[in-house]
């Protein structure tokens, strides 16, 4: 895949998305237009067939169209465990980005964490620290002019820890 100013994308949620996977689009499509400039994301449901650079929100069980590219007993065995978490492309236009199919709340969760760690991982984000809107503090994010994704392949089978909290220090 090849993301590059002055493009559109596609981001593919589920036919009945949950608040956590329209979170999830939401932050897709805000860093991505923050990262190539005139960038135009266009959202849709499983149910139209999308053209172009297309993200995949959401697993075989959730999502049609990643289903046409990952079968249920495949995805489930990559991303068996809690959190578990996929960034994967398919296909020469077509990022995944899903959480372990286990339990609804594991599931939605980590989709939200794949969404971060795409951008961590691939476009060089960081995330490390949040405070007012007015200042970044340590979020850091870059503009590209284009990026090739050609190799985008993260799979982590569960969460490292299951306990997670938030660190706030002024």
């Amino acid at each position: 895949m090849l993301l590059k100013q002055n493009s559109t994308i596609s981001i593919v949620l589920p036919s009945k998305p949950t608040s956590r996977e329209n979170y999830a689009c939401e932050i897709l499509k805000k860093y991505l237009q923050k990262i190539f400039a005139d960038l135009t994301v266009e959202v849709c449901c499983d149910d139209t067939l999308p053209q172009g650079n297309v993200f995949l929100l959401g697993g075989p069980s959730r999502n049609k169209i990643t289903a046409q590219f990952v079968s249920l007993d495949r995805f489930e065995n990559l991303v068996s465990g809690p959190e578990g978490m996929i960034v994967r492309s398919v296909g020469a236009n077509v990022i995944l980005l899903a959480g372990s199919d286990n339990t609804p709340q594991e599931r939605e969760r980590a989709t939200v964490y794949a969404v971060y760690e795409f951008f961590e991982r691939y476009l060089g984000c960081s995330f490390s620290a949040y405070t007012n809107p007015d200042y970044y503090g340590g979020e850091y994010v870059p503009t590209l002019r284009q990026i090739s994704l050609d190799a985008v392949d993260y799979v982590k089978p569960c969460a490292d820890s299951i306990y997670r909290t938030a660190i706030v220090q002024y």
